[in-house]
This record gives C-alpha cells, structure tokens and sequence, in this order.
C-alpha cells in the first residue's frame, strides 16, 4: 500500500530539520503529498498557572510575548517547510491551527497515512518545553502511525516493531 499523504509536525526545535528530511525522502518514494502543520499551542501561550494579585497586566504582556514569540517561530518553520517542498518538487500543503498541541495533532493524524515528528518538542517555538510524554500521549490517543525523528538521521539495518496481535497494530505493521 502506497502512502498518499504525510504529515510533518513543523516545529522550531533542531529535530524538524531531521523530520522533514525523513518526509520528504519518504513522501519520493512513495508518491506521496506532504502536509506541513503548524501549531500554537494554547497550553504553551498561556499555561494554567496561579497569578498573585494585581499581577494581571504583567502575565497579560508574558502572555502577548509568548503568542507573539510562537507566530513568529511557527512563520520561520512554515519557511522552512515552503523552502523544502519547492527545492524537492513534490506535492504538498500547509495547515496552521490553535488548541491543545496534542489535540491538534492527534485529529491530522487521522487524515494522514503517516505522521513524522521531531522526537522532542513537536510544536515548541522557544516558549515552555512540551511535558517529556508529549509523544507517548499523541500515539496513544491517535493509534495511527508515527516516526519521531532524532537530531540526524542515519541509514536504517533493523527496525523494532512492537505488536500487540490487533487490527490496528496489524495495520500499522
């Protein structure tokens, strides 16, 4: 089975580099469009946190930096992803969106035959660091496949596959 679309978390660390490397060699040997998705992450703008009293105004202007630090980040990543996509000549799409990163993602996922990330910090632009179990909640929650991506990639001679003996994992498989 060819895969016709993949998905490409665009974030601002240093593993998207690798990520969308991995994409797009994928995406030419299958024939496939890429999806570029941008995020910001509300969670990460403005987290839950308590304010003392009278502190209002001080976390509505950290809130407005961080908004403003995250468009900007997510405008470089989406430059990035423009950059690649035209130099490889493949097919492909930009999608930005707001809400809960993993929300966010968890519902492309389901539109894509092939989600790759970067391996830390999917949707991080400089802000609050994603909670280190960012990834295991996105498999979890999407059952759809996914490849995090360290900072390099480097050729592949074995490959561990976990099964459990369902459908969704034969799938996957």
């Amino acid at each position: 089975m060819a895969l016709k679309r993949i998905l490409v978390a665009l974030g601002g660390s240093e593993y998207m580099g690798s990520a969308l490397a991995e994409a797009i060699q994928v995406a030419r040997r299958n024939g496939a469009e890429l999806i570029g998705l941008a995020v910001m992450d509300e969670t990460l703008v403005d987290p839950v946190r308590a304010a003392p009293i009278g502190g209002g105004a001080a976390a509505a202007e950290l809130r407005e930096e961080r908004r403003q630090k995250v468009t900007d980040g997510m405008d470089a990543a989406i430059s990035r992803f423009e950059e690649a996509l035209s130099q490889s000549g493949l097919p492909g799409r930009i999608d930005r969106a707001e809400g809960d990163a993993q929300e966010v993602l968890v519902e492309a996922m389901k539109l894509a035959d092939l989600t790759i990330v970067g391996i830390r910090h999917a949707f991080d632009y400089g802000t609050i660091d994603h909670a280190d179990d960012f990834l295991a909640r996105v498999a979890s929650a999407s059952n759809r496949p996914l490849i995090a991506m360290p900072r390099g990639a480097r050729p592949v001679s074995r490959v561990l596959v976990a099964c459990d003996g369902s459908l969704v994992s034969a799938d996957a498989l």
